[in-house]
């Protein structure tokens, strides 16, 4: 019984306690009405503690019900941001795949029209803006598939060294684009030799394919793109008690310094930026069903500084010393 209840219930346990004290006093007095007495003060006590019980239950379920209430309030509020941010995707992606379409229209009708003659100059802008629309229509497709039970990860138990050298077959892909890329390693992998993650190969490359891409972008010709890999300890997410403590593992990607070219969203929120950035919501939807976190660090000197997009992984050491490969 809480201190509150017992508060409420005060005078009805003071009759209670006054009436056993009165029987008590004239126990031996011998008189005809002490027995009746007892028996209604037994009944008393019954009732009044089968009402306080009552009134704990109604208590009980009433905080219940409270708690209900606010987790559906959130689930709501949650929905509500997931339609909002639906609707405005729809908006950008018809407005992303409706400029290179109409400009391919343009040309074309130009072309029938004899204004313009069918150049290969023209032609091939009529094929780069086809092949955009076609890549934001395969993004579309790959999102589609990750957020539903169709794409099942296939994890594999993997150590800080891979991770490594994962970030590191990346340098061919951006050197052939004109950029530099530096990987600034973990200087001392010695305390962390029995570390493991757990993650599928072929979807975090491709994750961080499309982060590199981003950097790309905002970086001029020839600049240099920088990724950074530390570990600290601390889980992630509540670990299991059989297991060591967590770590949690960053990479970080920072550009050349192009900087972005409207204010960021908050760090969780990557689902805008300037238009229709898909690739970045294909390597936040893949990073999260890894059970990591994904964010941005602005340029602290405005649009002309280096902007940083990093994800975290969760890392620890299991007592039988490896993960469980498995589909998520």
């Amino acid at each position: 019984m809480t201190k509150s209840n017992r508060g409420l219930f005060e005078l009805e346990i003071n009759a209670l306690r006054s009436a056993k004290q009165s029987l008590e006093d004239n126990r031996q007095e011998g008189n005809e009405l002490q027995e009746p007495f007892q028996e209604l003060i037994g009944h008393y006590e019954r009732l009044l503690k089968l009402s306080m019980k009552i009134f704990n239950i109604s208590d009980i379920q009433g905080k219940s019900l409270k708690r209900q209430e606010s987790e559906m309030s959130r689930i709501n509020e949650q929905l509500r941001q997931m339609e909002k941010a639906r609707r405005q995707l729809i908006t950008d992606i018809s407005h992303e795949l409706g400029t290179p379409m109409t400009s391919v229209q343009g040309y074309v009708k130009a072309m029938l029209d004899g204004i313009i003659e069918p150049s290969s100059h023209y032609l091939q802008l009529v094929y780069d803006k086809s092949t955009y629309v076609n890549h934001l229509i395969d993004d579309l497709f790959e999102i589609s598939k990750l957020e539903s039970s169709q794409t099942r990860l296939t994890l594999m138990d993997c150590s800080l060294h891979q991770l490594q050298d994962l970030l590191q077959k990346a340098e061919s892909d951006v050197s052939g684009e004109g950029f530099r890329l530096t990987l600034t390693r973990q200087p001392d992998l010695s305390e962390f030799e029995g570390l493991r993650l757990s993650y599928d190969p072929t979807r975090l490359g491709q994750a961080v394919h499309h982060l590199i891409a981003y950097a790309m972008k905002r970086t001029p010709d020839h600049g240099n793109i920088h990724i950074q890999v530390d570990v600290k300890e601390g889980a992630l997410t509540d670990q299991d008690e059989r297991d060591e403590p967590g770590h949690t593992v960053t990479v970080s990607i920072t550009d050349g310094g192009g900087g972005f070219e409207e204010t960021p969203l908050p760090s969780m929120q990557l689902d805008r930026f300037r238009r229709t950035e898909l690739g970045l919501a294909i390597a936040k939807i893949i990073v999260l069903r890894h059970e990591g976190n994904i964010g941005i660090i602005p340029a602290p000197d405005g649009i002309e500084g280096s902007s940083t997009v990093y994800f975290t992984l969760p890392a620890k050491r299991l007592q039988n010393g490896r993960f469980k490969g498995s589909g998520k």
